[in-house]
């Protein structure tokens, strides 16, 4: 019982986490905007690592129509960054649990 409520928990600061952390990527990546016009691709990656796998679908969806190019790139690099971040994040907080409950018991 008390596993159970550990591991919704562990998805639930994982989810929390992986939204604030692309948002903050979105908020630099587009308010800031580090690096100028020349470098704002090589920030875009660092932030949303998901803008690979945007700029790679988004090329074969200009394609087939391409006034939906943007919507498609943006929305799978928001989806592809905060599933990145999501599991970095979760895989952090089962480490540290597993850590912490092999150091107590």
């Amino acid at each position: 019982m008390n596993l159970t409520r550990h591991r919704t928990l562990d998805w639930l600061w994982a989810s929390v986490t992986g939204l604030l952390v692309t948002g903050l990527g979105v908020f630099v990546a587009l308010v800031i905007r580090p690096g100028g016009f020349e470098g704002a691709g090589y920030w875009l990656i660092i932030y949303l690592p998901g803008a690979l796998m945007g700029f790679l679908a988004s090329d074969h969806i200009y394609k087939a129509a391409p006034f939906a190019e943007p919507i498609a790139f943006w929305t799978l690099t928001i989806a592809f960054s905060f599933a990145w971040y999501f599991s970095i994040s979760y895989l952090v907080i089962r480490s540290v649990r597993f850590i912490l409950n092999a150091v107590r018991s």
